[in-house]
């Protein structure tokens, strides 16, 4: 998209990545999982093209066009490879079941990528993908808070604001 990324953006992204290894780095699992890893990996590429070439398409269209198009496209081509992967997606569904459906789909995923490319419309792509890096810490909390899960040591030291920075008192 021929934007320019300034030094300090390469290095706000760098230490993200760092945050983002001591995260992954924290988990009380004895065994380091590399096909995680990797999986993860390929995701974030996936993404990250998903990213840029949706900002393309919003330079035709607006996001608020582009994002349902985009998630309707997607959902019919995952179809596929939930049926092969043996998902129960054809079966009918209860009320309850279609309620929690739409509330995944509009809520936890529509509007959240709305706002996401609508947001992306104002901004660079690696401004705006840096704030991606906060999706585990903000998860990690609302986990702690909400659910009663514990953190790892190594977690809570990757997401603490240094002293004397952001958020400190």
């Amino acid at each position: 998209l021929k934007e320019r990324i300034t030094r300090v953006q390469i290095f706000g992204l760098l230490i993200g990545l760092i945050g983002i290894i001591l995260i992954y780095l924290s988990e009380e699992s004895d065994t380091f999982p590399l096909l995680g890893v990797i999986v993860m990996v390929i995701a974030v590429i996936c993404f990250s093209t998903y990213s840029v070439l949706m900002k393309r398409l919003n330079r035709k269209m607006t996001a608020k066009v582009s994002t349902p198009l985009s998630l309707l496209i997607g959902g019919i081509l995952t179809a596929p490879i939930a049926i092969i992967d043996g998902s129960t997606l054809i079966k009918p569904l209860d009320l309850q079941e279609i309620l929690l459906v739409a509330w995944l789909g509009i809520f936890a995923v529509g509007i959240a990528y709305l706002l996401y490319f609508i947001g992306l419309e104002r901004t660079k792509i690696a401004k705006g993908n840096s704030l991606l890096y906060l999706k585990p810490v903000i998860a990690g909390l609302l986990a702690w808070i909400i659910l009663g899960e514990t953190m790892a040591t190594g977690r809570i030291l990757a997401i603490s604001p240094p002293r004397g920075g952001p958020g400190s008192a």
